[in-house]
């Protein structure tokens, strides 16, 4: 691994260090660390800060990360860590798995035997669902703040808005 960031892809039940080739963002190689009986699947982070990438490579970048995942799923159940998830260095990392052993394997124990499943929708008029939904008061009033702030505080809000949004939908009635 380089000196730089590591990218964290997930976390799988082995303890065979492993390099999978450069199939990671920016072709990367792809490695298991193992620690105990739990590997992370990394790589070494092409970036350092994902918020700043331009969209046509930050799409490219979740694509690879999606492709990743979904060849590590062949062989073992993951825990995928949120795009963009790095650690400074490999003794932090080891650090971090030991610290959450417990919760890392009873996460694993419980995906076993599950598939991951892909639902897409489809609305006819999207763009007057979001228009309605962004006329309630409380979207309004949080959207309101999204302006004032960092980075950070916008993706807060539109985080926020979008759980706002969804709880919202999941309150109209199925055809």
């Amino acid at each position: 691994m380089g000196k730089g960031p590591i990218f964290i892809y997930g976390f799988i039940r082995s303890t065979v260090s492993e390099n999978m080739g450069p199939i990671g963002i920016e072709s990367q190689e792809v490695r298991m660390i193992p620690e105990g009986d739990i590997s992370a699947v990394v790589s070494d982070s092409p970036f350092t800060d994902f918020e700043s990438i331009e969209k046509k490579t930050l799409l490219r970048a979740l694509t690879v990360y999606q492709a990743v995942i979904e060849k590590v799923m062949k062989r073992f159940e993951i825990i995928p860590m949120k795009f963009g998830s790095t650690m400074d260095n490999v003794e932090k990392l080891r650090r971090l798995i030991v610290q959450n052993l417990r919760r890392i394997d009873r996460s694993l124990s419980e995906m076993q035997g599950r598939l991951e499943l892909d639902v897409v929708a489809f609305w006819k008029d999207f763009d007057a669902v979001l228009k309605e939904q962004g006329q309630q008061e409380e979207i309004k009033r949080v959207t309101e703040t999204a302006g004032t702030g960092t980075a950070g505080t916008l993706q807060a809000v539109q985080i926020k808005v979008g759980k706002l949004v969804k709880a919202s939908l999941e309150k109209i009635p199925a055809m």
